[in-house]
């Protein structure tokens, strides 16, 4: 898997200035363990099923990408959204 890299949609809101994501039990600031989505629908789709009153109106749908190896999510995090890594 040297050299290859996954995309993905993460259901994403801001937490005290920082990204967090959801994993479908509670939020996480690791990337790594969020509920992966292949396709941008199929992620908002899911917020209103599982977020309920605030959390809806705040998660949103975002693309990550991931490239192979076992850097730390400091190191490997290329997300356009939160930009707390470029």
């Amino acid at each position: 898997m040297s050299g290859e890299s996954e995309t993905a949609w993460l259901i994403e809101r801001t937490e005290g200035g920082r990204a967090v994501w959801w994993t479908g039990s509670y939020w996480t600031t690791d990337s790594r363990e969020a509920i992966r989505f292949a396709r941008r629908i199929d992620a908002e789709r899911a917020i209103p099923g599982w977020l309920g009153g605030t959390w809806r109106s705040l998660a949103r749908a975002t693309e990550h990408v991931w490239s192979a190896g076992p850097p730390a999510h400091e190191d490997d995090c290329r997300c356009e959204t939160c930009k707390v890594h470029a």
